[in-house]
């Protein structure tokens, strides 16, 4: 039975069997080679083991048979950006926006692959194309605070990160205020308190985003919290 082998195969993969599932797929496609559904299970599967060049040719398999899978393509794309093989990976994500404009999380891959690339303006301006096109996609917001952190506008940046505590699922829970944050006066000769982020990762992307004209200022003592 096809049907039951490519659903063996599905659950099988999410439940990271995934010599199983390859198998299962695998027979299933046998049978129908024209199966869309397993040909992407299947690359799901192949992509979970490491086989990436294997997933990106079932990924293949699935858009030949159904040109108007996004997900296939948004899923080809990522490999693609995993391998550093970010001009197929960016023409990719654009054949999922063709389909489905609005997709907000294509936006973000794009911007993703182009910060990765070193191209920061171009990365911002798709996040603002996104903005226009998904005005609803909150998470499309706070990519488009990072550009802002990124390209060294400092002023406009943390003002808007303060955005994330409001989108569900995108940061931990609000941490109690400092007594006040910096103003941008002078700190020569002045002791600060740095008051730690949500996370490290919080905390990398603000040291990074920091610009030289700042590193000077902050030559004062420090104390951590």
């Amino acid at each position: 039975n096809i049907a039951a082998l490519q659903l063996l195969g599905s659950v099988r993969t999410r439940l990271g069997a995934h010599d199983e599932a390859i198998e299962l797929l695998t027979r299933a496609i046998a049978a129908d080679p024209k199966n869309g559904f397993a040909h992407f299970h299947l690359a799901q599967a192949r992509a979970a083991r490491g086989d990436i060049a294997d997933a990106m040719a079932s990924y293949e398999a699935c858009i030949a048979i159904n040109p108007n899978d996004v997900a296939a393509f948004m899923n080809l794309g990522s490999l693609y950006k995993s391998e550093t093989r970010y001009d197929e990976a960016l023409r990719s994500y654009d054949r999922a926006l063709i389909l489905m404009p609005t997709l907000g999380m294509a936006y973000r891959n794009i911007a993703a692959t182009l910060r990765e690339m070193g191209n920061l303006h171009a990365a911002a301006a798709i996040i603002e194309r996104g903005m226009q096109m998904a005005p609803g996609d909150k998470t499309l917001q706070i990519d488009h605070t990072a550009a802002l952190l990124y390209r060294g506008n400092l002023a406009a940046g943390w003002a808007a990160y303060e955005q994330r505590f409001d989108i569900p699922g995108e940061s931990g829970p609000r941490r109690s205020r400092p007594p006040a944050f910096w103003d941008g006066s002078d700190l020569r000769e002045r002791r600060i308190l740095v008051w730690t982020e949500q996370s490290p990762g919080d905390e990398t992307m603000h040291a990074n985003a920091r610009s030289e004209e700042h590193t000077s200022e902050l030559q004062s003592r420090e104390t951590i919290s």
